[in-house]
């Protein structure tokens, strides 16, 4: 039983189109209505115009760190395809709040676009002008405007604008690291003159020229030395035990023995720590050697970090003179000759659709009163009251359900 009533109180298809057909005449007349003032409306609309401009960052310089270090190869922070300082920058600029400032300036947006402030103007701002990187690497710059010129004339300001504060940012930033870079090449000059002093000093004190090959050359001496003072000490005790000890052969070879003594002494040895002629001592080769590698390190050190600054120090006297931006202008906004919106089209199909849902929800609702007024008047009566305390005087009545009937 209930099963059948719920089969004849669904709604079909049938029945939407039925009362369609029943109230025909009301939907034609009012979606006519509706249809007029959105034609209406679309014409009257404000109309809005789009420029676009089209620039490219400068190529990547290499400039700061990975200048400095170009063996660590960063480039744009190491990674392929990365936007390089000079992208940052440019995006920087076109972030920034000078820029929109001049452009609220420039083009009156108090009066033209009624920005109240300067926090509305901004807010007004964000929805007419666009930027964004294309895949390609450049940057796109868009402007809505009302008029088709105040849209070419904006994105065009937006564009020379920013080409003339990024050249502003470079000069300031080439500045600042020529001074920079110039304060360190003249501590490293100095350095190096300080190092060739104490190197030339450490020379003349030690008599070191190349501890490599004094080295080796007291290795050498030492070496023959010491086989010819074997070879005497053999050939005198031989002599001791078959000759007389106070022969003339005797005597002399024990004074060759001696001097050979003494020579290997001084080649080993030397209490004043300085080589004798090419001839360094073995006794102090090791400290000396140390001291000599050292001072020559720190020294070739110093050459090395000079030779990497004076490159920097030209290139950024040379960007400090730039009086070009390298921000090249690939396509300046044009005039358009067709508005961006309103879509009049749209707004009439919207306008319609809109219409269509609005009438047909009055009409299912008053045949829906009209139902209940004919099957169920007890809560006809309810819906009555409901509607009729709707305003403001006899909804704070203090009436009750009570009182209906």
């Amino acid at each position: 039983m209930q099963s059948r009533e719920a089969e004849e109180n669904r709604v079909t298809l049938w029945d939407h189109l039925a009362r369609i057909i029943r109230w025909r005449r009301t939907f034609i007349l009012f979606l006519a209505l509706v249809a007029a003032a959105s034609v209406v409306y679309a014409l009257l609309a404000q109309q809005w115009f789009r420029s676009e401009a089209l620039v490219l960052p400068p190529p990547a310089e290499q400039t700061g760190l990975s200048s400095l270090l170009p063996g660590l190869g960063l480039g744009a922070i190491g990674v392929p395809g990365a936007m390089g300082n000079e992208s940052y920058l440019a995006m920087a600029i076109l972030e920034s709040r000078n820029l929109r400032d001049a452009v609220i300036d420039k083009f009156d947006w108090t009066k033209n676009h009624k920005a109240k402030s300067r926090m509305e103007g901004y807010k007004i701002y964000e929805k007419l002008v666009r930027w964004e990187f294309t895949e390609q690497g450049s940057i796109s710059i868009s402007v809505d405007e009302k008029t088709p010129e105040l849209a070419a004339n904006t994105v065009n300001f937006i564009v020379n604008w920013m080409q003339d504060h990024y050249v502003d940012v470079i000069h300031s930033q080439a500045k600042n690291q020529r001074e920079y870079i110039g304060r360190r090449v003249d501590e490293t000059y100095d350095d190096i003159h300080k190092l060739e002093d104490e190197f030339i000093a450490f020379q003349k004190k030690t008599g070191v020229v190349s501890v490599e090959d004094q080295v080796h050359a007291a290795v050498e001496a030492a070496t023959e030395i010491y086989k010819s003072l074997v070879i005497a000490e053999v050939n005198l005790k031989v002599m001791e035990q078959t000759l007389p000890q106070n022969t003339t052969d005797i005597s002399l070879l024990r004074e060759r023995v001696k001097a050979l003594r003494g020579e290997l002494d001084r080649v080993t040895e030397q209490s004043d720590k300085r080589a004798t002629d090419y001839i360094l001592t073995l006794d102090v080769a090791p400290e000396v050697g140390v001291r000599y590698y050292h001072m020559e390190r720190e020294l070739d050190l110093q050459t090395v970090i000079l030779q990497f600054l004076l490159p920097q120090y030209e290139q950024a006297r040379i960007s400090e003179l730039r009086e070009n931006s390298n921000v090249y202008v690939l396509d300046w906004g044009q005039v358009p000759d067709k508005r961006i919106r309103p879509k009049r089209a749209l707004i009439v199909i919207a306008f319609v659709m809109l219409g269509f849902l609005i009438i047909y929800t009055v009409v299912s609702f008053v045949e829906w009163v009209n139902n209940l007024k004919d099957g169920n008047r007890e809560k006809y009566d309810q819906v009555r009251y409901v509607f009729d305390h709707l305003n403001l005087k006899q909804f704070f009545r203090k009436d009750s359900f009570d009182e209906l009937g």
